[in-house]
């Protein structure tokens, strides 16, 4: 029985409407910016009243949040399946790092937004909901290499999820500022092996 078989006729509406309103603003930040965007202007588009908007979203912010929440949900399941199918955990995170690589490339103008809006919301900091799933994700997956001996049992793995998750924040960040040309996925797994070198469980001499 899939996802959706499981939720009933009112929970589908719900995520239904969730989901329009989701569409409907992130294509009115992506044609006219974030800030001058209102929500009256969501709700018109998006043929609802206000007062549903917040019941879904309490601010234009936590439409953005919603993105970063979809994102965990579709990186979630690439480790599942990974993780079930005993791929090495290097190569688990790489693939993590690509369903996201993919969206920002794909939407670059709103990952830029999402960026800036998202610094200046706190949707980035370490106890932000999305942040703290991501490195619950990437503490899983450490603990998966170690247990596998194919990562150091020195790290601690809570430790080395956040410097993965730091890492993550902090290559998309540098993406949108710092004139590399690089595909953000080249840059991602480019870090990536940088840190996992660092906790590789051969030793270097």
């Amino acid at each position: 029985m899939t996802e959706s078989e499981k939720l009933t006729r009112v929970q589908r509406r719900q995520r239904e409407t969730r989901e329009q309103i989701f569409r409907v603003a992130m294509k009115l930040f992506d044609e006219q910016g974030f800030n001058a965007t209102t929500v009256a202007q969501i709700t018109e588009a998006a043929d609802i009243g206000k007062g549903t908007f917040f019941s879904y979203f309490p601010t234009k912010e936590a439409v953005l949040g919603y993105l970063g929440e979809r994102l965990t949900e579709a990186m979630t399941e690439v480790v599942e399946a990974a993780l079930g199918a005993g791929v090495p955990v290097a190569d688990i995170v790489e693939r993590l790092f690509d369903v996201s690589a993919s969206w920002h490339e794909s939407n670059r103008s709103l990952s830029e937004l999402i960026v800036k809006v998202g610094l200046g919301a706190g949707l980035m900091e370490a106890d932000a909901p999305n942040q703290q799933k991501l490195v619950a994700l990437l503490a899983r997956i450490v603990e998966t290499g170690q247990s596998r001996g194919e990562l150091r049992t020195s790290v601690r793995s809570p430790d080395g999820a956040t410097v993965l998750s730091g890492v993550y924040f902090a290559t998309i960040i540098a993406w949108h500022s710092d004139g590399d040309v690089r595909s953000l996925g080249e840059r991602l797994r480019a870090s990536l092996r940088i840190v996992l070198e660092g906790m590789h469980a051969k030793e270097k001499s």
